[in-house]
């Protein structure tokens, strides 16, 4: 029996443009394709955050999608503000 939930999948073969994010542009524009950044790389379902994960996903999945995403984030921001949201982590 198949079930009618499916599970992300990672599509490695698309190539979605973004510009980094500086710090200089407006980031909920930037936020906003940054989403559908992660949608086209079957990763957005992270955002809704490990408690709506589903049931038939393991978490060592949930967290190899949640840090495919973090990276996919980290290499859409210039380095000045990756050191500033690493800076706002460690401290």
């Amino acid at each position: 029996m198949t079930s009618n939930k499916k599970t992300p999948q990672l599509m490695s073969s698309m190539k979605v443009e973004l510009k980094l994010f500086t710090g200089k542009e407006n980031f909920m524009l930037w936020q906003w394709r940054m989403k559908y950044v992660l949608k086209q790389q079957g990763l957005c379902v992270v955002l809704a955050g490990k408690e709506k994960k589903q049931d038939t996903m393991t978490d060592v999945g949930w967290d190899n999608l949640d840090e495919l995403a973090k990276g996919s984030i980290e290499q859409h921001l210039t380095n000045e503000v990756l050191c500033n949201v690493i800076k706002d982590i460690v401290m």
